[in-house]
């Protein structure tokens, strides 16, 4: 008996409670980063937004491109460092274990206080208040210093040589010190008074202060922490809550809560009545100290792992935890509320994202489910890797149509209306109807083969999917090919969506068909990856959003323009696409992404408030073998045999990983350069003239940025090209003209009297032009035995060597190796970019070709047209393996055609090869090698191109 109603497949399932969300996306920074020691005291930016470092082997920095150390070497007192704060004019003070010293905006460190005027030992805290004065936390106490009194050991008998473990300045300008002797004081109208123990006492000692939004104070204590009332109110104001019995090292107070370093973790907790966990990060480590940047990340300071930073993706994107490890790779609306279905490689289930409880269908334990939906009726339909099933009322598994050919095949996508199921399998596309089944062909009964994917349009018309068979439509009982000039007969189409308006994405191989509502269709968007993604889905009319095996990307849905990417190192696992049901937009508008290890739920709405883009600033200018005069702020140096390498850097930490840049030397380069990961770039020996390099900086998550003037300088003329030298030369010039003259009259005199010595050199001329001819015939012969286009050789070179190969093996015994190439696509280049660009194409291969080979053996040879051969002598089969397979990577690797121009026009270059070795007896002569070899080519353009065929 079939299910009859949603609520009886809970007696099927088991219910589970789901966490919140996995641990947020985490970065680790240390040694194997650059950092000069994993133990990091604490942390500051300064103005440029750049992180530094202190740790007790010295100084670093990190500015998004690069970490950098720093020791005594570079002005340091000593190397093991403390604390370090920003100042208001700029200025970083570095708290060390014997005093203070300051790195000024230009990058210089100096002692900010004479060594021999500092006699307070260590310094653990420094703060500044809001009158210019600062306050040092040290070994001997509280010490402060001013512009007017330098520095001051504090001498209230409050705090007179107290050990200081925490202090802040609150947004009323008061002093907050607190110490292991002196409990909590609070400095205020120049007098101290202490905070009553009974507010704080049952957390212990305190180790960490900070102010919340709201103005209260937070104390963070050796057995939790306690809160005091704002700013506003008086001292002593009731303890609010407590986190009890773990020490609190590290404070950090957001808009939502607070987070805290607490034993081994990192928690963010919202602050109220009681305590609410939000967040938790195990971090195996004691916390220093917690900050925050611009951009919404949070910054950890750790005892033994470095630095951690909790990225600001963390309030968009997260892992939901599910009970079933594995992928997911089906998610279905499910009958009711805000429930999904869930299928996976390893079990299944219905998810409620409103009470967060996830009910495992037990019967489909075990089983590879690709899709599954509820009928009206509350049946279970499920397409797995071993057919179709439907789940009983008792919980029993039944295979439907175990018998017929289409439904048994391993099933891919599942599509019910009315009272129809249809069903799209690896061999086919069938209709089960009250226990009948119907298969679904062409009008010819040709069938669409490997079905992956179907979608039904606003107007009741189902669209078919295929894998090698290209994009179907329903029309009558039947099913017909459509759209062929944009999606191949042979096409894989991997995902369908639909807008409001009724336009159809049909995600095909490499690109992205959009076909209107009148059934015109266009080309969208183009990816430079051979899949441009597996699922797809519209959010509004005019984003969609495609998932792939390299996250997701969405799309302008009107221009094809890239508007955001989410990849994969913005600190999610799993990050894969596998099917063509494996992304839903809920309710609220969010994408629920089914992986290859788990379920991702992104909120493009928090996404879309990351707007920022990058810009990046001058980092470290080098020049070598020469001394640039920078005088008035400008940057002048003399023409010569000078390198300059020049860098930058973003101060942007959304998504570092990702970021790329382009630069451009205004004065130099024509143009933008392509792309690239580097953070610097060389100059050598530049002309003279007005330069100015101009850097932008790419994340994938909100596009180009503005382009920023890293460096601007001129290059002087040499001596020689001044005007005062060209004036001298013209003298010069004069003087020798009269000279030359003199010497002419001369040289006509000897010339007369030598006349018989000019026969005899005439003669010698005329014998080394018959030598001339010679070697001039020598190089014809070449010419006609080479390529007159790519300078490889031709036809008739290559069956020379050919023979001469082969005479030489009957001899010797060893095999020979022939690789017959021909290009993919080639008519189709041509007819994009021209001829002329197919001849560049040509020589590119030619000269991959060229350097691939050995020298003095091999030959490479162009046999006609788009078509090499590389005739490799004394290799066998396992060596000619090798280097078809480097020849075929390398000439993929070559850079696209059509950059600069539209997605839609540019084309990779790929080739295809067949291979064949003497080692078979059956071919004995030349002939029947380059048949082979042919024979093997002609198998590989037929199973797809790009790849590398063996003749049998």
């Amino acid at each position: 008996m079939l299910l009859r109603h949603p609520l009886l497949i809970s007696l099927v399932l088991q219910a589970t409670q789901v966490g919140s969300s996995a641990e947020p996306p985490v970065k680790v920074f240390g040694r194997t980063e650059g950092l000069p020691s994993a133990q990091v005291q604490a942390l500051a930016f300064d103005r440029n937004g750049v992180v530094w470092f202190a740790t007790p082997s010295g100084l670093a920095r990190y500015d998004g491109a690069r970490i950098t150390a720093f020791g005594r070497s570079h002005g340091l007192a000593t190397q093991g460092l403390r604390t370090l704060t920003l100042l208001p004019d700029g200025r970083l003070l570095i708290g060390s274990d014997i005093g203070i010293d300051v790195l000024e905006p230009e990058g210089e460190i100096r002692p900010f206080v004479d060594p021999v005027q500092w006699d307070f030992g260590f310094v653990d805290h420094i703060v500044p208040d809001f009158s210019g004065r600062v306050w040092f936390g040290t070994a001997e106490g509280l010490v402060r210093w001013s512009q007017a009194d330098g520095v001051v050991a504090v001498t209230d008998s409050a705090v007179r040589g107290q050990l200081v473990e925490a202090m802040m300045i609150d947004r009323a300008d008061r002093l907050w010190v607190a110490g292991p002797q002196l409990g909590v004081v609070v400095h205020r109208a120049g007098s101290w008074e202490p905070v009553a123990r009974e507010q704080w006492e049952g957390i212990g000692r305190v180790l960490s202060l900070t102010e919340t939004p709201d103005g209260s104070i937070v104390l963070g204590g050796e057995r939790g922490v306690a809160v005091l009332g704002p700013v506003g109110s008086s001292l002593g104001s009731r303890v609010l809550s407590e986190v009890p019995t773990r020490p609190v090292t590290a404070l950090f107070p957001v808009e939502n809560g607070v987070w805290m370093g607490m034993g081994n973790e990192i928690a963010l907790y919202r602050a109220g009545s009681q305590w609410t966990r939000i967040r938790t990060l195990a971090s195996n480590s004691i916390v220093n100290q917690i900050v925050g940047d611009r951009h919404g990340n949070v910054w950890v300071a750790t005892d033994n792992r470095g630095v951690l930073k909790i990225s600001a993706l963390r309030r968009a994107i997260s892992q939901v935890e599910l009970p079933c490890p594995g992928g997911v790779f089906a998610i279905r609306p499910a009958d009711e509320g805000a429930a999904i279905l869930l299928g996976g490689d390893n079990c299944s289930g219905r998810l409620d994202f409103e009470t967060g409880v996830v009910r495992r269908i037990r019967p489909l334990e075990g089983q590879k489910v690709w899709d599954l939906v509820t009928d009206p009726r509350g049946v279970l339909w499920a397409a797995t890797e071993l057919g179709l099933f439907m789940v009983q009322e008792r919980g029993e598994l039944v295979q439907v149509g175990r018998a017929d050919p289409v439904v048994s095949a391993p099933g891919r996508v599942l599509w019910h209306r009315d009272d129809e199921l249809w069903v799209g399998t690896r061999l086919g596309l069938a209709v089960v109807r009250q226990g009948e089944i119907r298969s679904v062909t062409g009008a010819l009964e040709q069938s669409p083969g490997y079905v992956y994917t179907m979608h039904e349009d606003g107007r009741g018309r189902l669209w078919i999917g295929t894998i090698g068979n290209g994009l179907w439509r329903e029309r009558g009982p039947n099913v017909e090919r459509i759209h062929e000039s944009l999606v191949p007969s042979n096409g894989n189409v991997y995902a369908l969506a639909e807008r409001a308006d009724g336009a159809v994405a049909v995600v095909v191989d490499d690109r992205i068909v959009l076909v209107s509502g009148n059934d015109s269709a266009r080309v969208l968007a183009e990816s430079d990856a051979p899949i441009a993604g597996w699922s797809a889905r519209f959010l509004g009319h005019s984003s969609l959003w495609v998932g792939g095996t390299r996250g997701l990307v969405e799309y302008d849905a009107n221009s094809g323009e890239v508007l955001r990417r989410v990849t994969p190192s913005m600190g999610l696992t799993g990050w894969e696409f596998t099917t063509s049901r494996s992304l839903l937009i809920d309710g609220r508008g969010r994408l629920l992404a089914g992986l290859n290890e788990g379920l991702t739920v992104i909120d493009p709405t928090v996404l879309g408030e990351f707007s920022e883009a990058p810009v990046v600033r001058r980092g470290r200018v080098q020049w070598v073998n020469a001394t640039p005069d920078t005088t008035d702020a400008k940057t002048t140096v003399r023409y010569g045999r000078w390198t300059v390498e020049i860098g930058w850097y973003p101060a942007w930490y959304i998504d570092e990983e990702n970021l790329q840049y382009r630069y451009r030397l205004a004065g130099f380069d024509p143009d933008w350069s392509v792309p690239t990961t580097q953070a610097s770039i060389q100059y050598r020996a530049l002309p003279a003239g007005n330069y100015r390099l101009e850097v932008e900086a790419y994340a994938p998550l909100v596009g180009w940025g503005p382009p920023a003037e890293v460096l601007a300088f001129t290059v002087l003329p040499p001596l020689w090209a001044t005007s005062y030298m060209r004036g001298l030369f013209v003298l010069m010039g004069g003087g020798l003209v009269w000279l030359l003259i003199r010497v002419r009259n001369r040289q006509l005199v000897r010339r007369t009297r030598h006349l018989e010595q000019r026969v005899e050199e005439r003669t010698h001329e005329l014998r080394r032009a018959n030598q001339q001819l010679v070697a001039l015939n020598r190089q014809l012969d070449a010419l006609s035995r080479s390529d007159a286009l790519t300078g490889v050789a031709n036809r008739r070179q290559f069956d020379e060597a050919l023979v001469n190969e082969f005479r030489r093996a009957s001899r010797t015994g060893v095999s020979i190796a022939l690789l017959v190439l021909d290009l993919d696509h080639f008519k189709e280049y041509n007819d994009t970019f021209g001829h002329p660009a197919g001849d560049v194409c040509l020589t590119m291969v030619a000269r991959v070709l060229e350097r691939s080979v050995r020298d003095g053996g091999d030959l490479v040879a162009r046999l006609g047209g788009e078509e090499f051969a590389v005739l490799l002598p004394k290799a066998d089969r396992g060596m000619a393996q090798a280097v078809a397979e480097r020849l075929r990577l390398q000439i993929a690797g070559l850079p696209v055609a059509g950059d600069g121009q539209p997605a839609s026009l540019r084309r990779p270059v790929t080739v295809s090869i067949g291979v064949a070795v003497t080692e078979l007896a059956t071919r004995s002569t030349p002939e029947e090698l380059v048949e082979a070899a042919d024979r093997a080519l002609y198998r590989a353009k037929e199973e797809g191109r790009n790849r590398v065929v063996f003749a049998g």
